[in-house]
């Protein structure tokens, strides 16, 4: 399938890559307050998951918190952050619908995973082990990877059903938020390419994988 790119053979070249996947979309939990707007996010804590992301919560008007994420149910419950940002999975495996009570449908990030192997190991096998290594590798096991993320996050959506109020950003105030995200976009990838990394190059590469995965699935 076109998914099989090799997109990564260069800057995993010490290793044999597996597969790549990513997790569900990552949105906002809180308490005490509904976020709906981008005022709403003004001055608020907010446990981010990664630096980037906590660009963007700057960007956004709220205060980024970095700290691991089993720690966020002891700091929402002292009230020492505002709210966290999780997928529906981890927002079970957390336990962070007992201490949240307002969820924002964003779908603010999602994390890339990389499987991969010890190069050497992998070459020194027979072919007909190769092959069993192949056979479940590339875009069918990323396939499966993620699906396991979406089941995971349809248990954890159900969990938190009743336990909160879920709200969702729509019209010119959508518009408002896709900008910001967009203007933290720009400034990482700049970030990168002015240290030498093909970071744009890299994002418009895998926006184009993504488009025709996506086309193969549904043809």
């Amino acid at each position: 399938m076109l998914c099989d790119s090799g997109a990564l053979e260069a800057e995993y070249g010490e290793t044999h890559v597996l597969f790549v996947h990513t997790h569900g979309p990552g949105h906002l939990h809180s308490t005490g307050r509904a976020v709906t707007t981008l005022a709403d996010l003004k001055g608020l804590k907010i446990r981010r998951p990664t630096a980037v992301i906590g660009k963007l919560l700057e960007e956004l008007g709220a205060e980024p918190v970095g700290m691991p994420a089993p720690r966020i149910y002891e700091a929402m419950q002292r009230g020492t952050i505002d709210g966290c940002m999780l997928l529906w999975e981890a927002v079970k495996g957390f336990r962070a619908y007992e201490v949240s009570d307002h969820h924002t449908e964003f779908g603010f990030y999602a994390l890339a995973f990389v499987m991969t192997m010890n190069k050497a190991r992998y070459e020194a096998l027979p072919a007909d082990l190769r092959q069993v290594i192949d056979d479940n590798s590339g875009i069918k096991r990323a396939i499966r990877a993620g699906q396991g993320y979406d089941q995971g996050d349809m248990v954890g959506l159900e969990a938190t059903r009743g336990t909160g109020d879920f709200h969702q950003i729509a019209g010119s105030e959508l518009a408002e938020w896709e900008a910001a995200a967009a203007r933290t976009t720009a400034a990482y990838l700049k970030k990168l390419d002015d240290q030498g990394l093909p970071g744009t190059e890299t994002y418009v590469k895998i926006k184009a994988y993504v488009a025709e995965c996506r086309a193969e699935l549904n043809g």
